[in-house]
């Protein structure tokens, strides 16, 4: 499935970031949680592809907060990095999700990684504006988050 969605903005040549893990989410005012999953989307000029799928869980208990699949719809490099890694904002439309604080399918939200080489790698998500398929509108708030296991490899 590819989406072409106006506003997108991917290096010359196309890029390619795919990754997954274990990252805490503390910041979602839930308490703390843990999310585990992964991603994979391309931008090479031809609309944008890819998709993600994670599930988040209260860490003290393991109970289940969301369970969320979505299909890639625009990727952009991010501004307010930390420490000279480069980050990416990866806009998502969900396709399917469960559990007691799950958005219905068909709404948007962002994942926002940061490769580190050498590193330990970052991720944040948004679900703020969730009716809005447009890349940039949504990392006002962005709290990056250490990803506790795995990678986060970006391919320019």
């Amino acid at each position: 499935l590819a989406l072409p969605v106006a506003g997108h903005a991917a290096p010359a040549g196309g890029v390619s970031i795919n990754g997954g893990g274990v990252a805490q989410n503390n910041n979602s005012g839930l308490g703390d949680l843990l999310v585990s999953g992964g991603f994979d989307a391309k931008d090479f000029g031809n609309g944008v592809t890819g998709q993600l799928q994670f599930k988040s869980v209260d860490a003290a208990t393991g109970a289940l907060i969301a369970r969320i699949h979505g299909m890639a719809v625009c990727i952009r490099e991010t501004t307010g990095v930390v420490a000279g890694g480069q980050g990416w904002e990866l806009r998502f439309v969900i396709t399917n999700a469960t559990g007691p604080f799950a958005p219905p399918p068909g709404l948007f939200f962002s994942a926002f990684v940061q490769d580190n080489p050498g590193g330990i790698d970052l991720v944040d998500e948004s679900f703020d504006d969730l009716f809005n398929p447009f890349c940039g509108d949504n990392d006002d708030d962005v709290s990056w988050e250490p990803l506790l296991h795995g990678n986060i490899t970006v391919h320019s």
